[in-house]
């Protein structure tokens, strides 16, 4: 849904009579697909609901487990210059593979002390500032942005929008949060798109509310296929990888993504339930599983604080979505700035995701931060609340 802003008299006039100086406008450019620069570089958002910011120096707090087991111990013990430092490495090698349920995933010849500081630089170049930057996990999440190019291009916008362009919205925000894992000495790179949007909640049509809005597959690849462009491809090479992974593209409108392959509404998880308590069932080996977990995770917004792959560990935050608390409102600040607000509701607890194989059948379990099975009816409850989150991530 587009949002404009409430224009006051005397903008009207100026559009008038720009209106009819300008009407050559007509022919300008086309709709973009995206557009973060353009947006306001104003006050850091607020989370949004269910899209919890850990608060304090400790947001990442270490659980009780040995350091050097961890992918973050292992880059804390590596020493050398830091990787966001230097002249970026040429690239000799980039490639789109596709994922179990159409996920794309983009690997390249380096390592992921290379990569790291080019993937980094992509979407600071895009226009986006970071909430997460952990290379020790490899993760960077961008904080919430507006896509101006889902604003319509109408003449008013192309005349007056120029000089106030900041009292249009689109109604929606965007984040994105990318992924790297090492694969021998090369590196995996998947990214994931949350969106918001902003909704009436009053007849009046005055207040309004922030709301989740469904991933969109196509901004993902958008972003896959201009990252192709920054390791070294050309644009229409980084099109011929595109397409040969998912087939001719569509064009993309608001609040569309990718339709689903054939068969793909099969739930590839499924969940069980035994006297140790819930589990999900994947048919992947350990490998498959543990990437497909952690695309499922990105996706579902939880807070990766860690992960130990020799023991196939995830290291997460959650807080259980059943929990009140107030929705957030919209409000203005003489018309201009536009504010997420959220309670200070209870902080999402950690828990330990656990991936293990046997063959093609892989297990997900989910412990408390000693490794203890979730106990009682509530413990339950937020165990088959989160491996239900992930089973309709990995559809």
């Amino acid at each position: 849904m587009f949002l404009k802003r409430k224009l006051p008299a005397g903008f009207l006039l100026l559009s008038l009579i720009a209106l009819s100086a300008c009407s050559s406008l007509d022919g300008l450019s086309e709709f973009n697909k995206v557009d973060y620069k353009g947006a306001s570089k104003g006050p850091s958002l607020e989370v949004p609901p269910d899209l919890i910011r850990p608060a304090g120096s400790d947001r990442y707090a270490a659980f009780d487990r040995p350091a050097d087991r961890t992918l973050s111990g292992f880059q804390a013990a590596r020493s050398g210059p830091s990787a966001d430092r230097g002249v970026l490495p040429a690239v000799t090698g980039a490639r789109i593979e596709k994922e179990g349920g159409g996920r794309l995933i983009l690997v390249v010849d380096l390592p992921i002390d290379k990569a790291w500081p080019i993937v980094k630089r992509f979407w600071q170049n895009n226009g986006f500032t970071f909430i997460v930057d952990r290379s020790d996990i490899g993760i960077l999440e961008t904080d919430w942005l507006e896509n101006r190019a889902r604003i319509p291009q109408d003449i008013i916008r192309r005349t007056i929008g120029r000089i106030v362009d900041g009292l249009y919205s689109s109604g929606e925000r965007d984040k994105y949060r990318t992924r790297l894992d090492t694969r021998g000495n090369s590196t995996e790179i998947v990214i994931s798109h949350r969106g918001m949007q902003e909704v009436l909640i009053d007849r009046d049509g005055v207040r309004t509310q922030w709301q989740p809005r469904p991933s969109e597959t196509e901004l993902e690849i958008e972003f896959l296929r201009r990252l192709l462009i920054q390791f070294g491809d050309s644009a229409s090479q980084a099109d011929e990888r595109i397409t040969q992974a998912t087939g001719p593209r569509a064009t993309m409108g608001p609040g569309q993504g990718l339709r689903r392959e054939a068969g793909s509404d099969t739930p590839q998880a499924k969940l069980r339930r035994d006297a140790e308590g819930s589990s999900l069932e994947l048919a992947l080996n350990f490998d498959r599983a543990w990437r497909q977990v952690g695309l499922a995770l990105d996706r579902g917004g939880f807070t990766v604080e860690d992960r130990d792959r020799s023991q196939g560990i995830y290291y997460v935050r959650y807080i259980d979505p059943g929990i009140d608390r107030e929705a957030p409102q919209r409000s203005f600040m003489s018309g201009l700035t536009a504010i997420f607000r959220s309670s200070a509701g209870q902080a999402p607890k950690q828990y330990r995701m656990q991936v293990t194989a046997k063959d093609q059948l892989a297990r997900v379990d989910i412990f408390d931060p000693k490794g203890q099975r979730l106990k009682g009816d509530e413990g339950q409850l937020v165990a088959e609340s989160m491996l239900k989150l992930l089973q309709e991530q990995l559809r």
